[in-house]
């Protein structure tokens, strides 16, 4: 029995594929894409059964962010939001938690910034509004974390505490607590938080889900954990898990992926295994970037360095021989260049081996002399450019002049990098549209606060910018021919706008919603 089609015409399509970047509509069989209808093409009569006028409707493919948190961000959104202007406005949302809380139940927030407060929180005025609960609150950066001394001591942690190999405690002039940790300092206290059980986690994903596909996000990077995977399998067992996902590894799950033989066993249309996911060095909120200079004003810091290039040589040698690329996170211009003389190295020690193209998460800050390394090793830049517009006051205060080689979306594009785009969401949100907004703009959203764009020669077209949340997202990983673009025999993932992104003012870019978003043929929102 003939297949029933879906014929959407009258519309403007852009394609994001250079054979053929435009067209007026599309003909879609069984989730694919069959036909790019171009004014050419024969009457509509001659197509299939379930016709949709889209009355000039823009047309692109699914948006995919490439690198997300997708079990934080789905716990985030029952979480405190601490992205106050002030301490106490912070403050007074955990009291109004705790209120509503029992006794030693834990009062768990994100999102706070201690530059833009002009300081980290106090223990003594967190403790004095939470006398009988836990407290912990994550920074905007999820490289720092404030804790009441009711966590500290669930912890066991105490002025005579060490601090972890790749993290700090924060402490005071007489070297007690401040509650402030970093790094890995911060697992000393994230981990004996209760975690949703899976059933939790599953209706919290699936909720996430949903958030998503209101900005036209089909596709994800997710950087979570094992549990995390497990639920969106069960996502994908239920039949309700409409998003695509490649799912990264994190390094000290490594050993359980390779027992479940995840590798092999996760090749399909739905979730799919990516990159082993290493920290080389910690952000800029808290300053643990690795620099090659010191920090301005900070004479004796220049950030945490988690890895050797040695180290990451070794790391690398092993992944690669059960065929795991690398994604490093690398933030300080000390830090890149780390990762890239370890690729370079590993370039030439794996060169035999096939597979993904290792990637370098957020790169935020690289020397002009690394600018051109990451297209000449095959390297993707994972980018996240909304960051720029909160980073900016920061990145000026403490990295100075180095500012014009941060965020350096345009130099890495004309170097013939790679790039592809995400929010590291929860530190930001996962609207794309600000990210795309961002990245041809570079300030905030209608010029608010900062009128001039920020380092200007590094903005780049909204066809570029397209580009990192489409086809190149796809082409990093083992997607290429499946999503990215709307061609035949691509899936029918897709978005619908009310105005073409080309015809507005870049300004307006940061107000697109779609009013319509499809998955593999199905229409998981539609508001026409």
């Amino acid at each position: 029995m003939k297949s029933e089609e879906m014929v959407l015409f009258n519309a403007r399509v852009h394609t994001m594929n250079a054979q053929t970047p435009r067209g007026t509509g599309l003909r879609i069989r069984n989730g694919r894409i069959v036909e790019v209808i171009n004014s050419q093409a024969s009457s509509m009569e001659s197509y299939g059964s379930q016709y949709i006028d889209l009355q000039g409707r823009t047309v692109l493919p699914g948006l995919c962010d490439a690198h997300i948190h997708i079990e934080k961000y789905a716990r985030s959104l029952d979480q405190i939001d601490c992205e106050t202007n002030t301490e106490e406005e912070c403050l007074t949302l955990v009291a109004q938690r705790c209120r509503k809380l029992g006794p030693g139940e834990w009062v768990v927030g994100h999102g706070w910034n201690q530059n833009t407060w002009g300081g980290y929180g106090s223990l003594e005025r967190l403790d004095a509004i939470s006398p009988d609960n836990p407290v912990y609150l994550t920074a905007k950066s999820l490289h720092a974390g404030w804790a009441n001394s009711n966590a500290l001591g669930l912890c066991n942690l105490s002025e005579n505490s060490k601090d972890p190999p790749k993290g700090k405690l924060q402490r005071d002039d007489r070297g007690n607590l401040t509650g402030i940790l970093f790094e890995d300092a911060m697992l000393l206290v994230s981990t004996i938080i209760p975690k949703p059980n899976h059933l939790e986690l599953v209706s919290m994903i699936k909720r996430a889900q949903n958030d998503l596909h209101g900005w036209g996000i089909t596709a994800i990077h997710d950087f979570d954990g094992l549990g995390c995977l497990d639920a969106l399998l069960a996502l994908e067992a239920d039949d309700v898990l409409r998003l695509r996902v490649l799912k990264h590894i994190r390094e000290k799950e490594l050993d359980e992926a390779l027992a479940r033989d995840l590798r092999s066993r996760l090749q399909g249309e739905w979730i799919r295994i990516g990159h082993l996911k290493l920290f080389a060095d910690g952000a800029l909120g808290p300053r643990t970037a690795a620099m090659l200079q010191h920090y301005e004003g900070e004479p004796d810091n220049t950030g945490l360095l988690q890895f050797s290039v040695e180290e990451l040589v070794e790391v690398g040698q092993a992944a690669a021989k059960i065929e795991y690329p690398l994604a490093i996170h690398a933030i300080g211009d000390k830090a890149n260049r780390t990762v890239l003389d370890a690729f370079e190295k590993l370039q030439r020690l794996t060169q035999n081996i096939s597979m993904a193209p290792h990637r370098i998460e957020h790169v935020q800050l690289i020397h002009p002399q690394d600018i051109s390394r990451l297209a000449s090793l095959g390297i993707t830049a994972s980018m996240q450019p909304v960051h720029a517009i909160s980073d900016r006051l920061m990145a000026d205060k403490y990295w100075g002049e180095r500012v014009r080689w941060s965020y350096a979306w345009n130099s890495q594009i004309s170097s013939g990098a790679r790039l592809i785009f995400g929010s590291d969401a929860p530190v930001e949100s996962p609207d794309p549209w600000a990210g795309i907004a961002a990245a041809v703009n570079r300030k905030s959203a209608h010029g608010k606060g900062d009128s001039n764009p920020w380092v200007a020669e590094e903005r780049i077209p909204l066809e570029s910018a397209l580009q990192a949340y489409t086809r190149s997202p796809a082409q990093a990983s083992s997607w290429h021919s499946l999503i990215g673009q709307l061609c035949p025999d691509f899936a029918a993932d897709l978005i619908i706008l009310e105005s073409d992104p080309f015809g507005i003012k870049a300004d307006d870019l940061w107000d697109i919603r779609p009013s319509a978003v499809m998955v593999n043929g199905e229409w998981v929102v539609r508001n026409f």
